[in-house]
């Protein structure tokens, strides 16, 4: 289905509705990430602005993630420590001291 649209320069447009709802869904997204973080009291020539707001919730999304990650991986090897303790338990000792 596609949604006609005049252009006074070029004559019909047409642009597939799927693409004129992507666009509205971008609009309201970036709305909503200019609440989300708060942008009203953002850093002087950054209020009132969308500058850099895309990048800055993609960095926001990205540590999240890492950290959810992070986490994951860490249980898994916490997993195999303890499975593993009966038999590396000592080395594993000797090996976190240098953490310690």
């Amino acid at each position: 289905m596609c949604l006609g649209l005049q252009d006074r320069n070029e004559g019909p447009m047409v642009r597939p509705i799927e693409e004129v709802q992507q666009q509205a869904n971008r609009t309201l997204y970036m709305d909503f990430l200019y609440e989300f973080h708060n942008r009203e009291e953002a850093p002087s020539g950054l209020t009132g602005t969308y500058t850099g707001l895309a990048e800055e919730h993609a960095r926001w999304i990205g540590k999240r993630l890492r950290e959810d990650e992070e986490l994951r991986i860490g249980q898994e090897m916490m997993r195999k420590e303890i499975e593993g303790w009966h038999e590396h338990g000592e080395s594993m000792l000797e090996g976190y001291a240098k953490y310690a």
